[in-house]
């Protein structure tokens, strides 16, 4: 099973589209030890699926930012290159789509 950005558009007719975010295993690997060390709170759901507010996107943004800077700077495991790629389209996927209100995006 994988996870990812599921964004659908509120005017009819248009497709869904969907950014990849990881595996389960890298989610387990990688991710969820930096969501536990930081204390995040949005992004341990996204293994589980979340629909996200306009409003909360922000908040997921920042999470984003301190887990990527956590990978960078701290972990003493090396986390892959294509990790941190994904978290960074991901955050310019929602920065962008915080300013779009015809939208519906979930995470899962």
């Amino acid at each position: 099973m994988s996870i990812g950005l599921i964004i659908e558009s509120r005017v009819p007719k248009h497709k869904v589209n969907v950014v990849p975010i990881a595996t389960e295993e890298v989610f387990q690997t990688y991710w969820q030890p930096g969501c536990a060390a930081l204390h995040l709170q949005w992004v341990p759901l996204f293994q589980t699926g979340m629909p996200l507010k306009q409003d909360d996107i922000r908040l997921v943004v920042d999470e984003l930012e301190l887990l990527k800077r956590w990978w960078c700077c701290t972990t003493k495991a090396a986390v892959p290159q294509e990790v941190i790629l994904r978290v960074e389209k991901l955050i310019q996927a929602l920065q962008h789509l915080a300013k779009d209100a015809q939208v519906e995006v979930y995470i899962g």
